[in-house]
């Protein structure tokens, strides 16, 4: 009988059409899963962390940005791992210091024409720095040399640099640099 050809056909490539689209699909969702439950365990800031930097912020400006002369003080009172906290009186050049290994990226627009000259930082790009600066620290703590490569390669990767640069963002570290060292007292 040819109408039952027909439906054995029909059912067999349906049957081949389906199948592979289920496993496909299970797996995709098998993969996404694992990927989410990586990002919770690796998440770069707790909520305790995140709500330590919104407080100390709040402590500072009611504004989305923060001057470049007030920077060091949140610093000192930034909650660790991300700044020193209240407990510990950092020196000057220990902030400072702290401060040069967070490589605060921020829109060209926002940085003085001229290095040296006072100038304000955004909330978002602190917070941003501030974070991969815990992860590079967590990564450190735990000798975990594949993770501080990735983070020093997208640091110094000069096609990372060429994408930032290409949405307006450069590193403001020689601006800081250049403030910090205007205002220090000559030795």
């Amino acid at each position: 009988d040819t109408s039952d050809k027909y439906a054995v056909y029909f059912w067999m490539y349906l049957y081949l059409w389906l199948a592979p689209m289920v496993v496909f699909n299970l797996f995709v969702g098998v993969v996404l899963e694992a990927f989410d439950n990586d990002e919770e365990e690796n998440a770069t800031l707790t909520a305790e962390q995140r709500d330590g930097f919104v407080d100390t912020w709040s402590d500072y400006t009611e504004d989305q940005h923060i001057h470049i002369s007030d920077l060091k003080e949140f610093m000192q009172n930034l909650p660790p791992p991300m700044g020193f906290g209240r407990a510990y009186e950092a020196t000057d050049r220990e902030l400072e210091d702290e401060i040069k290994m967070i490589h605060i990226m921020v829109p060209e627009d926002n940085l003085p024409a001229t290095k040296g000259e006072t100038f304000e930082l955004d909330m978002a790009d602190i917070a941003e720095a501030l974070a991969k600066r815990v992860q590079q620290k967590r990564a450190e703590e735990a000798g975990d040399e594949e993770q501080l490569k990735a983070l020093n390669l997208a640091r110094t990767d000069p096609l990372g640099e060429k994408r930032l640069k290409s949405k307006g963002l450069v590193n403001s570290q020689p601006w800081i640099d250049a403030y910090y060292d205007s205002r220090r007292p000559k030795e």
